[in-house]
């Protein structure tokens, strides 16, 4: 063929297209798709933030390809046609759902009109519901209402003379929908409930309150007023205390008082008989709201109990503190001082220790020591003298906070394991690893270089190593280090041990493949092993990947320990694909754990045959559809 013939067919697009279409892989302008997540399709708390990211890569993608390419997409991406329709029909993509209804490609299990009615796509619902295929029910009222769309809940109660629920009114009163919940009230035969009027007070909608206390006879519950004063709706409050009969509980005032709303916490207590329980000066304490905390302890008479202290402690909320300390006898609790520690608000646990006798526990310092606030470490070793427990050195070393640990080692500090040593070198931590080994006795354990090893950190690696700790672990360091991709950790240890080879076998036999791949040049020696170790665990992958890469091949011990375990579908490549074969052990084995498949697979495909010994443990470990098989057989003699 000559070359202008051949630019003839290149240049051309109908015929590249043709050509094309029989590559291997999938289109470049088709790889966005394969790492996008499943899409909802219910409406019922939708995630509209996912919708937004699908449509970031579909929306440019559909404007330009166009609809023309669209059956050759979901053939090569065929889990996306869902995610397509989905996106179509909620972003009003009318084309796209005409093409997608015409091609008989809608799934039937997804409410289509629901989800368009929820969007507000009129278009896309009209033209589904007069498909006549699509089931269109009051939950579509009801999706659309939620979100306030009016014309499509217009639409579906007058055009698609669809009868509205009471849920429709509720949700659009919840959401503040007043048009839609004065549309639904002309059109609803149903009586709503009272969540309606409850759920919009909750929400602080005054408007919809308003509305459906003059327009409707549901009413609402108390949980109008407790939610509303919860949320700090203070006109919601009230309307409802001025025009409404139902009244709250001492949940109102309490968790106003949680919240911070001060006008409210007031009002009630002037205006309404309920009262509050303990809880509310507890939780204003608890987030500092000091000036409810002065009201409650000025106005009210229930108080509050040990954990408005203890809880205003644990939050730094030092002015909080004071006052309780100063005007209120319930006091705290060691939690106090451990709570303000943890959290490192040195300034509190002063006062406190100062002023109050309740003290600490050794908590304060193991959580201070753990958190890395070193002030107030170093407050509690001149202060106090509860001591501590292993968990503060330990924690402290394992998160690397290096002036704690030499505070905590300065102050005598004893307590510590090699939990210290190990969590240093897990994270990385060498200065807090040289300095525990300069100045501490308890070490590290075998471990340790494991851990260092896994996560990369190679100059904590190499200080182990130097100083022996990693003696009966640096094989497994090694096949760690391979498995995560830490070359220059595997490149050191194997150059400064002969472990190269054991490494090698450990990561077959762990199924560990990446490790495989990184350690195989580096391996000078035979291992034959190394598949036996990946046949035995039924590491099939490692098992044809050395096939292919290495010449050691295996023992008989490969098939054999696969029996054994009942690796079948390993037992049947290393039959089909290697000399070395099995011995008696590999049915004896088999039958021994009841793998009677292999078992079978073995007396059809396999020479060696078994021993009485098969048959003596397959009944000696009940299994009886072995025991029968074995039967069936010629006898061993």
């Amino acid at each position: 063929m000559s070359s202008m013939a051949v630019a003839a067919v290149l240049l051309s697009v109908e015929l590249f297209a043709v050509i094309s279409s029989y590559q291997d892989g999938l289109f470049h302008d088709m790889h966005p798709f394969r790492r996008l997540k499943k899409l909802p399709s219910t409406t019922i708390g939708l995630d509209k933030a996912r919708y937004a990211d699908a449509l970031q890569r579909f929306g440019p993608w559909l404007e330009s390809h166009g609809i023309d390419r669209l059956p050759k997409l979901f053939a090569a991406v065929p889990e996306i046609h869902r995610t397509v329709a989905l996106l179509a029909v909620f972003y009003g993509y009318v084309d796209v759902v005409r093409f997608l209804h015409e091609h008989e490609t809608l799934s039937q299990d997804v409410n289509f009109v629901d989800l368009a009615a929820s969007n507000g796509q009129l278009d896309v619902m009209v033209y589904l519901v007069e498909s006549g295929r699509y089931d269109c029910a009051p939950t579509a009222i009801q999706a659309a209402a939620a979100f306030g769309r009016l014309e499509p809940v217009q639409y579906l109660v007058e055009g698609a003379h669809i009868q509205p629920k009471f849920l429709a009114i509720e949700d659009a009163a919840a959401n503040g929908h007043l048009a839609v919940v004065k549309y639904l009230h002309d059109h609803l035969h149903d009586a709503c409930t009272t969540d309606a009027m409850d759920r919009a007070a909750g929400n602080g909608h005054l408007e919809v309150v308003q509305f459906l206390h003059h327009r409707r006879r549901e009413g609402c519950t108390f949980e109008a007023m407790n939610s509303a004063a919860k949320n700090g709706h203070f006109n919601v409050v009230q309307f409802l205390h001025e025009h409404r009969s139902e009244g709250c509980r001492a949940t109102a005032m309490d968790m106003a008082a949680k919240g911070g709303h001060f006008d409210i916490v007031k009002f009630l207590h002037d205006h309404r008989s309920e009262g509050c329980t303990a809880f509310a000066m507890n939780s204003a304490a608890a987030n500092g709201h000091l000036n409810i905390v002065q009201f409650l302890h000025t106005h009210r008479h229930e108080g509050c109990t040990a954990k408005a202290m203890n809880a205003a402690a644990k939050a730094g909320h030092l002015h909080v503190v004071q006052f309780l300390h100063k005007y209120r006898n319930e006091g705290c609790s060691t939690k106090a001082i451990d709570g303000a520690a943890e959290h490192g608000h040195t300034q509190v646990v002063q006062f406190l220790n100062e002023n109050r006798p309740e003290g600490c526990t050794k908590q304060a310092l193991d959580l201070a020591a753990t958190n890395g606030h070193l002030d107030t470490v170093r407050y509690l070793l001149s202060h106090r003298n509860d001591g501590c427990t292993r968990r503060a050195m330990d924690f402290a070393a394992t998160n690397g906070h290096f002036d704690i640990v030499v505070s905590l080692h300065e102050a005598g500090v004893k307590k510590c394991t090699t939990e210290a040593m190990d969590g240093a070198a897990e994270n990385g931590h060498l200065d807090v690893l040289e300095y525990l080994y300069e100045h501490r006795r308890e070490g590290a354990s075998a471990n340790a270089i494991v851990l260092a090893a896994s996560n990369g950190h190679f100059e904590c690696v190499k200080f182990l190593f130097e100083r022996k700790f990693s003696e009966h672990n640096v094989c497994s360091a090694i096949v760690h280090a391979a498995e995560r991709g830490h070359q220059d950790i595997v490149e050191y240890l194997t150059s400064h041990s002969t472990m190269s080879s054991m490494a090698f076998e450990m990561a077959a036999g762990m199924g560990l493949l990446n490790a495989v791949r990184m350690l195989d040049p580096m391996t000078l020696c035979e291992v034959p092993h190394a598949m036996d170790n990946a046949a035995r665990s039924g590491h099939l992958n490692v098992v044809k990947w050395l096939h292919i890469h290495q010449k050691d091949g295996c023992t008989t011990d490969a098939m054999d320990q696969a029996a054994r375990n009942g690796h079948l579908d390993v037992v049947e490549f290393l039959h089909t694909y290697h000399s070395e074969g099995a011995t008696t052990r590999a049915m004896d084995g088999a039958a021994r754990n009841g793998h009677l498949n292999i078992v079978q697979f073995l007396h059809t495909h396999r020479t060696e045959g078994r021993t009485k010994q098969a048959l003596y443990d397959a009944y000696r470990y009940h299994h009886l559809d072995v025991v029968n098989y074995l039967q069936s057989l010629d006898p061993v003699e």
